[in-house]
């Protein structure tokens, strides 16, 4: 019966090692090798912000560029729309206006006074200052 303890005592000594017994996966590595890794690592972040950085700076000179280009397109658009409207605005004063125009214009071609209205006045004239000045 001894034995049957005995074996049974150090079976159950072997089965609870067996189950608790997990290898221990954690690694000791000395400061320097850390510091190392830690540096390097760190140097790799930064450059990857500095990539970052730099493609921002791309994307914001894209805009800039895309917003002056913008502004350009619209003062040419304004431009187009005040000539547009305002040859819109000679059609229609022309159209309105036209015709007086027309007629003022065969009019400053004539004489506002003829030959004969200065023949006409001349003698008026004479008319006048010989009955005023009986001896002229």
């Amino acid at each position: 019966m001894k034995k049957k303890i005995l074996t049974a005592l150090i079976l159950a000594c072997l089965l609870s090692s067996s189950a608790y017994g997990s290898a221990s996966e954690d690694i000791y590595i000395r400061q320097d090798v850390f510091d190392a890794k830690m540096e390097a690592f760190m140097n790799e972040i930064r450059g990857e912000f500095q990539v970052i950085n730099a493609k921002f700076a791309a994307l914001d000179k894209r805009i800039d560029d895309l917003q002056i280009s913008t502004s350009n397109r619209i003062d040419d658009l304004k431009t187009i729309i005040y000539w547009g409207l305002s040859i819109l605005g000679l059609l229609i004063a022309f159209a309105i206006f036209g015709p007086s125009f027309g007629e003022f214009l065969r009019n400053l071609r004539k004489p506002s006074f003829t030959l004969e209205d200065v023949r006409r006045l001349i003698e008026e004239n004479n008319v006048r200052l010989s009955a005023g000045f009986p001896n002229a």
